[in-house]
Order: structure tokens, then C-alpha cells, then sequence
């Protein structure tokens, strides 16, 4: 009988509690699902991230992530569902596409989960797990409409990741030896652009400092000159002091023994602040980190490249629990991926975008080679590649994407990109004949995915839901 995790650790062995559950995804030659420990289940979630990490190869100092990273299963193809940042938490905590459960605009702006849709929270709850969150959320208003049985969060600056997790830390020192497995959610509001920029009034680059010029990694879809180079010197000091909170929390994990029977996650929402990025559907838009260290060490090291949503994180972290999911759930667990049970991989993403700032609505289908966007709106305008750029504002008043000139030309109905010869997705083949028929049949794929799952874009444009706080339901 293989386990996950030691049968007896310090903390199993303090509390005199084993958290047993059968995992349907492993079974033995007779058939048997086999038994395992249930874990704890640590979430993660910062802001804007992207894929902007040193273990990704994008050149940032991020050397406790990438620690993490090297010990447990990094992923190569994830996406969110959804942009921009409320609906990609949504996706992820539902397990549902944003049209499905209702979230398909800012928190900020208006929007809410409503409050009879069902997270993993509920799911957790009703498992028998303790659950608590710290830090930023951005689902639901008021926050404590999500159902933790401890919502640690009561001001704005609790959103920072020093406090996020200087509230975890106290958190796990006070339950151990519970007879109880945990669902801890963190989530943080660096590496937001408004954290970093130098004149914001919110702005906290003293606090996270800035790399010089000579030590900034350009990404190639972003013009290399000194307005934007000083921004990414700005981000990258954003992510070091992230990388930092988070080692703060992995020591902590460490040293209260909770090591071998707890599943940690690291994600983002979405991509990083810039033009082709958060916000658009391109790949560089919808991007995500996503870094697993499973119990026990299973899988340390392990690159997984297959295509993840982030809709399959809540049916994926249920079937870690033992917990059964709703028919509701639109996701796939990824878990038998992970331990070794029979996994169908997924052929194709299919990724929406409805509110961000403004009305923008966008569906896009992604498969291994090919990525197809289909643009909705009225007058969409076509996003700068970098040989385009007829000029850079030096100076500007609120969002990092001010630095670039206002988009002039027109963008087309249909855009496909060969993200496999072409991974910047600078070239768009829609109009190309040699690419039609791969146009036709994704275009055909996304037809029919709208359709299954009733997108209320087919009936015409979707109305702003202003102010939907308290949700009559």
C-alpha cells in the first residue's frame, strides 16, 4: 500500500491522527482504490505574475520559487480561463468558465460571485476540512460571502504579502497537533502594476526597490527602451520581495512539520501588466504560474507539459482531499496526472474574456500548436507589436500600458498563431489560405463549445452588472 507522505511524521504523530481517505485515480492489482493520507491543501495566489519567474527561464531573481519549483512539478502549459483578475479567480475557485458562474467582470468594478454558485470552500467545508483565508480576495463582496470558517482579512493593507503571511504563519503555529486537515487560501496583491509604479499614491517601490538597468530581463514581445526597461526594473522588485514572502512561508511550512502531508500550490491570476498581456487573450495575457510540491516529495522536479486550465484547480485539489465534486464543475483534476492514475490530456484550452476596464468581449480556443481568437466586439483595436510602436510616452499618470501610444488600427474578426513556430504570436496566419483549414476547424470548436455551455455572448452583448451586492438569490 503506497501512501503520500510518511504514515507517521511529527505532525501525524503529535496530533495521534492519520487522515485516511481511498483515492479512486490508484488502485492496486485487484482493483482497490489505495489508501492515503488526506493532505493538508496550502493555495497561493499573487497578482499579475504571468510567468515572470527565474524557473521559467524569464531571467527574474526569484530564488525561493524556483527552490520550490526544483522540488516538486512545474507547469509549462497552464492558462487561466478567463482575464483578467477577478474572473480568473473565479474560474479557479468554482471550477467553472466565467460565463457559467456569473463573474465575468472586476470586483472592483461592480461585479460579485454570487452567493448561491459553490467554490472549493463549500466543497471543503462539507469534507471536513478546516478552512481559513488571509490576505487579498477579489470573488466575492463583502469577502466573507466565500464561506471560510476563518476569514483573516479586515483592511486593505492586509492584501500585502508580508502581512498575508505573517497571518498563515500564525495560522499554522496555532493548529498544530489539530485532529483536523486544513485548506489555507493566501493570495496577495503584489506584483500589481499600482504596487511598483514610482508616482502612484499607493505605491510601495520603497519597499520593494528596483533593479538597475543592466540587471533587467526584457521579455521580446516588450520594445527595449529606457521608459520600459525601468518599469520591468521596477516589476522585478516587486517579485523579488514576493519570492521572499514566500520563503518566509516555505521555512515556516518547514519548521512546524507540516511538510510531508501537505499539498502547496503557487499560482497567478493572469499575465503581467503590458501591452499583449493582462487583459488580452493572447498567450503572454493568459499565462500562469503554476508550482506543486505534492507530500511526501512525490514528483520532486517533475516538468509537466501538458495543457492545464485553471478551471481544473478546484476539481484537482478536491480529488488530493477525497472530496467528491459537484456535476457542476466544468474543470478536470489533474491529479491522476500527478500520482501516477489514468489521465486523458486535455487537446484544447478554451479561454474567455468579458469586462476588464472596459467591454471587450473576446473567445479563444488554444491547442498544443495553434491558438484561435475570435474578437466580439463593436470597434476592437489591434494591440502593438513591438516593430509597430510609433513612438513611447515617456510620461504617464496611472497604468503602465499609458507608456505606450493609444492602438490606431483596427483589430480583425479572427486572429490564429502558430504559437509553436511562433511563440510571441507576432505573425497572424487568419488570412492566410495555406492556414484556413485549421482556421475553419477551430473556429468550428469554438462554436460548438459556446453552445454547450450556453455562452450568453450568442444572444447578443452582455450587460454590465454594475452593482449586484447583496445577490438577491
Amino acid at each position: 500500500m503506497r501512501r503520500i507522505g510518511r504514515p507517521q511524521d511529527a505532525w501525524t504523530a503529535a496530533s495521534g491522527i492519520r487522515y485516511i481517505v481511498r483515492d479512486p485515480s490508484r488502485r492496486d492489482a485487484g482493483g482497490t482504490a489505495i489508501e492515503t493520507q488526506r493532505p493538508n491543501i496550502i493555495y497561493f495566489v499573487c497578482h499579475d505574475l504571468g510567468k515572470q519567474l527565474g524557473c521559467y527561464g524569464a531571467g527574474t531573481d526569484s530564488p525561493n520559487l524556483d527552490r520550490f519549483a526544483a522540488g516538486g512539478v512545474t507547469f509549462t502549459s497552464a492558462f487561466c480561463n478567463s482575464t483578467a483578475c477577478s474572473p480568473s479567480r473565479g474560474c479557479a475557485m468554482t471550477g467553472q468558465y466565467a460565463h457559467t458562474n456569473g463573474l465575468m467582470g472586476l470586483v472592483n468594478m461592480g461585479w460579485s460571485l454570487p452567493v448561491g454558485v459553490r467554490t472549493i470552500v463549500d466543497h471543503l467545508n462539507d469534507a471536513g476540512y478546516e478552512t481559513a483565508h488571509f490576505g487579498l480576495q477579489h470573488e466575492r463582496r463583502p469577502g466573507g460571502a466565500n464561506r471560510y470558517q476563518l476569514e483573516g482579512h479586515s483592511r486593505q493593507e492586509d492584501n500585502h504579502a508580508e502581512r498575508a503571511v505573517d497571518s498563515a504563519i500564525e495560522f499554522l503555529r496555532r493548529r498544530v497537533g489539530s485532529d483536523r486537515p486544513f485548506y489555507l487560501n493566501i493570495g496577495t496583491v503584489e506584483v500589481h502594476n499600482s504596487r511598483w509604479q514610482g508616482n502612484q499614491s499607493c505605491s510601495r517601490l520603497d519597499v520593494y526597490g528596483m533593479d538597475p538597468p543592466e540587471r533587467v530581463a526584457m521579455p521580446a514581445y516588450i520594445p527595449d527602451v529606457p521608459a520600459l526597461r525601468s518599469e520591468m526594473g521596477k516589476l522585478q522588485g516587486a517579485i523579488r520581495f514576493l519570492d521572499g514572502q514566500v520563503g518566509r512561508l516555505l521555512a515556516a511550512i518547514d519548521q512546524l512539520g507540516y511538510r510531508e502531508n501537505t499539498l502547496v500550490v503557487f499560482t497567478t491570476d493572469h499575465g503581467i501588466a503590458n501591452v499583449r498581456a493582462k487583459g488580452t487573450l493572447y498567450d503572454r495575457g493568459v499565462e500562469i504560474t503554476l508550482l506543486m510540491q505534492l507530500p511526501g516529495g512525490v514528483a520532486a522536479g517533475r516538468e509537466v507539459d501538458e495543457l492545464v486550465g485553471n478551471i481544473d484547480l478546484a476539481p484537482t485539489l478536491l480529488a488530493a482531499a477525497g472530496a467528491p465534486t459537484g456535476p457542476e464543475m466544468q474543470g478536470r483534476s489533474f491529479w491522476p496526472l500527478l500520482t501516477g492514475g489514468d489521465y486523458q490530456p486535455r487537446d484544447a484550452l478554451f479561454i474567455e474574456r468579458n469586462y476588464h476596464q472596459r467591454y471587450d468581449p473576446i473567445r479563444a480556443v488554444r491547442t498544443r500548436r495553434f491558438h484561435y481568437i475570435r474578437n466580439f466586439g463593436e470597434d476592437p483595436r489591434k494591440a502593438w507589436l513591438p516593430d509597430e510602436v510609433p513612438y513611447m510616452n515617456e510620461t504617464y499618470d496611472h497604468w503602465y500600458a499609458e507608456l505606450w501610444p493609444e492602438p490606431s488600427l483596427p483589430r480583425p474578426a479572427e486572429e490564429l498563431f502558430d504559437v509553436a513556430a511562433d511563440p510571441q504570436e507576432f505573425r497572424d496566419l487568419a488570412a492566410d489560405p495555406a492556414a484556413d483549414a485549421v482556421r475553419a476547424e477551430l473556429a468550428g470548436r469554438l462554436d460548438e463549445w459556446m453552445r454547450q455551455t450556453d455562452d450568453p455572448l450568442l444572444q447578443g452583448a452582455i450587460p454590465d452588472k454594475l452593482n449586484p451586492w447583496p445577490d438577491p438569490q
